[in-house]
């Protein structure tokens, strides 16, 4: 579940903002430089695990609770070794999760785990390791002033959503229409991922795509970007049954908003 540079990066940046903070007063705070902390968020170099410790209370601190913070400061409980049947420890949250971020203009797209629970799952399977599961929820926030902008819980799904690591939502504009995109997804098969695609409109509020509904992509991504080519959006995936590649396209008229 670890981070890799540019996605710690990420968090930091949206971190940082979110409780206010110049590089200069972060960087006074973890006893660096202005400059370091700008690489740190470029995704140049890495911080030390004692500075990620201090970025670990500054997120408490902001309220909120982002996956990966115990594995980032190296304070994450030994799991032992898995046994011939496997085993699960599950604990209920306490607080909300942030999975995913992204930053649109001056606000921060939030995928949070609103309701559920942490698994630690050592039986081999897809869901081997750290599972956060439960009741998600999209959230636009200001990203200077902290306010919540729009929520939207994402209820069309007809399981619980799961992830394993935190990751970066990638928010595109598909049509140019000014409204941003953005797929979610989570593990349907081995080669391929179930995703549902997202918008912002023009009042700042958060919407699915009802009429475009499943899109099956061979990604293990949980948040890609699709290519456009001309006026349509094109996917695609392999199917087992058939042995073949199947590619799917949706016209680019089918992300119009009233």
């Amino acid at each position: 579940m670890d981070m890799d540079r540019e996605q710690l990066g990420n968090l930091l940046k949206f971190l940082r903002k979110r409780k206010g903070l110049s590089q200069r007063e972060l960087a006074e705070l973890l006893y660096t430089s202005a400059p370091m902390v700008c690489k740190w968020e470029k995704g140049i170099f890495a911080p030390t695990t004692v500075a990620i410790a201090v970025i670990a209370v500054i997120a408490v601190l902001s309220g909120a609770a982002v996956i990966a913070y115990d594995t980032m400061a190296g304070t994450n409980e030994s799991r032992g070794a898995a046994s011939a049947e496997g085993y699960e420890e599950t604990s209920e949250l306490d607080e909300p999760v942030i999975v995913a971020t992204a930053e649109f203009g001056d606000y921060a797209l939030l995928l949070r785990l609103y309701d559920g629970q942490y698994e630690s799952v050592y039986s081999l399977g897809p869901d081997f390791g750290s599972n956060w599961t439960g009741a998600y929820e999209l959230v636009l926030m200001d990203l200077y002033s902290g306010t919540v902008i729009s929520q939207y819980p994402l209820t069309e799904w007809n399981e619980a959503l799961r992830f394993q690591e935190s990751f970066v939502l990638q928010l595109t504009d598909l049509n140019s229409d000014g409204c941003p995109e953005v797929l979610i997804g989570q593990y349907a098969g081995s080669n391929y991922n179930l995703y549902k695609m997202y918008y912002i409109d023009a009042d700042m509020q958060i919407g699915w795509y009802s009429e475009i509904g499943d899109l099956l992509i061979s990604s293990q991504e949980m948040s890609p970007v699709l290519e456009v080519e001309e006026d349509k959006i094109t996917y695609s995936f392999y199917n087992n049954a058939s042995g073949e590649t199947v590619t799917r396209e949706i016209d680019l008229s089918a992300l119009e908003l009233d």
